[in-house]
């Protein structure tokens, strides 16, 4: 009796080799879903850092009175904020410098996250405005659509599956 109650309590080795078959395959079929997951999270993340940019950009023209600039180098998938400097002399054009603290370093894309502009520089008005465009962030063949567009002074991400 003894022996029965020890055969009962333990698993055979049969039974552990279906549960480790099966947790694999499970495995197996996930790991792709978490490829394509973290893919999407560092697109949206990319895009919500430039929107986040952009917005701080309008508000820092409002608060300061200087226009500001948005500068986009697609080559090097790579963009940053300036401000726009009174001239010396009065008479010349506003000439762009850099933003002192953190916001005004220069930001890259993920690898692998592209920019597609068909602008060098979105420009932000003391009054709120700002210049109408749009522009692509893609990763691989899934993009989002930044634009200025569709309404007076705000920034808006578009979703599309291409």
């Amino acid at each position: 009796m003894m022996l029965r109650m020890r055969r009962c309590k333990a698993f055979s080795l049969i039974e552990l080799l279906l549960v480790i078959v099966l947790l694999s395959v499970i495995a197996g079929l996930t790991i792709p879903d978490f490829g394509r997951t973290y893919q999407k999270v560092a697109l949206k993340q990319a895009v919500g850092d430039i929107v986040y940019l952009m917005r701080y950009a309008q508000s820092r023209a409002i608060l300061s009175g200087h226009a500001q600039q948005i500068h986009f180098d697609t080559a090097q998938s790579r963009y940053w904020l300036t401000q726009s400097a009174a001239p010396e002399d009065g008479m010349s054009p506003a000439r762009p410098e850099p933003v002192a603290g953190r916001m005004g370093k220069t930001f890259r894309l993920p690898d692998k996250v592209r920019l597609e502009s068909p602008v060098s520089a979105i420009g932000f008005g003391p009054d709120g405005t700002i210049d109408k465009t749009r522009f692509l962030v893609c990763l691989k063949e899934e993009c989002l659509t930044v634009s200025t567009q569709e309404q007076n002074g705000y920034v808006d991400i578009i979703e599309k599956k291409l």
